[in-house]
């Protein structure tokens, strides 16, 4: 089935048309602090593959708070689920073509806690008044997976992790503690393969080229760090080396220390970071903002190489399509947008399926702003 997409603020994703999942609420005398910014139960969406071990979790991204000003402006979906729908529809990877990825379990979780999914506070007792519970959501997921919806229950169950934008950052910020709360879950050997797809997660350090639109992410990233409590969510080998935090929320720094498999996609002109370090629409209207591009794009590649590119590794793979774009797995272009001829979808289907039918690196080498073949014009 097509779906229509249409990317509103925040990089939300509303999709209209595509597969239908089920709402499934938590019980708070099971997971008590599952539960959204306003306190309101959190909870998934689920649909279920008859005969198949594999699964997809994914998270919904959008963006975060770190302060009254952007609490008070959060819409209510995205800090409540007292409006949530009974279904759901999705696209992109939730309606694959690929004759593998098409028959996994699909679990979707909406995003309500406004943290970049590693808050853990046990009230709301702080400047917004909101509950911070993403780390907590995260935990009951993955432990409803398992026992109400039987993931792992059989040998050669296969799990695949992730989300986009804000999604993505959350898988990689709990990537490893899923994988260690699966194995002590599960009957040992009945995982035989568990990775993070991290579509959009790769902030770098780089400087606002125009600062007076929006606060740095590095700056909101600190906030965010004290107000969500999200040391929860970092790992004490990364806190070693950043005793600051923030860093290990922030994707140059956090990917290298995840020990899990996982893919990376990130676009070379990723359009949410752009957009907010420039504080244009479309940052391609004068010398300074192309230079700015060009470095935000070599930043980003020097990032994946040294992080994710090693032909030894054989968990890890990435693609990285040269366009001003943001968030690929939940639209068409999953699977229409090819970079050096390979789309998202048979990149993602080689790696978690170990078939190497694609190289485990695609960067595109292109001269110039959003000039990859296959990128929509902004």
């Amino acid at each position: 089935m097509n779906a229509y997409l249409f990317t509103v603020l925040f990089a939300k994703i509303v999709v209209v048309y595509g597969t239908e999942l089920d709402l499934k609420l938590f019980d708070f005398s099971v997971h008590p602090h599952a539960r959204c910014n306003d306190g309101t139960r959190a909870g998934y969406y689920w649909k279920e593959s008859p005969g198949s071990n594999d699964y997809l979790i994914f998270q919904q991204g959008g963006w975060w708070v770190y302060n009254p000003q952007t609490c008070s402006s959060r819409s209510g979906d995205l800090m409540s689920s007292k409006d949530w729908t009974s279904t759901i529809t999705q696209s992109g990877i939730f309606e694959s073509q690929d004759s593998r990825l098409a028959k996994m379990n699909l679990i979707y979780v909406p995003y309500c806690s406004s943290d970049g999914w590693a808050g853990s506070t046990m009230d709301n007792n702080n400047e917004c008044s909101f509950y911070f519970n993403g780390h907590d959501i995260v935990t009951a997921v993955i432990e409803e997976a398992v026992t109400a919806h039987g993931l792992g229950s059989n040998p050669g169950t296969r799990v695949m992790y992730g989300g986009c934008s804000a999604g993505a950052r959350g898988a990689l910020f709990n990537i490893d503690r899923v994988d260690a709360l699966l194995n002590s879950l599960v009957t040992s050997g009945n995982i035989i393969k568990f990775g993070g797809l991290l579509d959009s997660c790769l902030w770098v350090d780089i400087p606002q080229l125009n600062s007076s639109k929006q606060e740095s992410f590095q700056n909101q990233t600190k906030a965010v760090v004290a107000l969500a409590n999200a040391s929860a969510s970092i790992p004490a080998d990364c806190a070693a080396k950043f005793p600051d935090l923030w860093q290990c929320l922030f994707g140059e720094y956090r990917l290298p220390f995840v020990k899990s498999d996982y893919f990376l996609h990130s676009f070379q002109y990723d359009l949410f970071q752009l957009q907010g370090d420039t504080g244009v629409q479309v940052p391609d209207a004068t010398p300074e903002q192309l230079a700015y591009d060009e470095t935000f794009r070599a930043m980003t590649l020097l990032t994946a190489n040294e992080d994710t590119i090693n032909p030894d590794i054989p968990g890890t793979a990435a693609l990285l399509p040269a366009c001003f774009k943001h968030c690929n797995t939940q639209s068409s272009t999953f699977s229409t947008l090819k970079t050096n001829g390979v789309s998202l979808e048979m990149a993602v289907s080689s790696w978690f399926y170990d078939s190497k039918v694609v190289p485990q690196y695609i960067a595109e080498t292109c001269k110039g702003f959003n000039c990859g073949t296959d990128c929509p014009q902004p």
